[in-house]
């Protein structure tokens, strides 16, 4: 994920802003992928993200409108 991308994404969020369970799910969807990303990557934090991102293994209901 570039710049750009997550530019694009935010404003495609920003126009969903009249629909919460869109921009919401939206929301998510950028912060995992962004999350992803860095945990794919050589940055300092990468193993981090990796941790971060199990948390999508974790069973519990995850409450959306």
């Amino acid at each position: 994920m570039n710049a750009l991308e997550a530019l694009q994404r935010v404003e495609r969020i920003r126009a969903s802003r009249d629909d919460d369970e869109a921009a919401h799910s939206m929301e998510d969807d950028l912060y995992r992928d962004f999350i992803t990303a860095v945990a794919s990557s050589d940055h300092p934090l990468a193993g981090v993200a990796g941790i971060v991102l199990t948390t999508r293994d974790i069973e519990f209901s995850r409450w959306y409108a």
